[in-house]
């Protein structure tokens, strides 16, 4: 996915950052959820996306495919 940040405000590219950050640390197993600050749940990255969305004020395209490819 290509993002041209120099589009994005101050803000909206932290929110988006922070993002692509919890999604690489992304994990599905509730043992090692468990364990603070390590990995994030599918409910966190949720949250986050909705973070972005509301960031954004609107449903740009970039967000509309990550959160369609995330649910895939």
């Amino acid at each position: 996915m290509e993002v041209d940040y120099d589009e994005l405000s101050s803000d909206e590219s932290y929110e988006l950052g922070k993002l692509c950050e919890m999604t690489g640390r992304f994990l599905d197993y509730e043992e090692e959820l468990k364990i603070p600050n390590m990995y994030c749940s599918e409910d966190e990255i949720y949250i986050q996306m909705d973070i972005v969305w509301i960031s954004l004020g609107q449903m740009k395209p970039i967000l509309k495919k990550m959160r369609c490819n995330f649910l895939n």
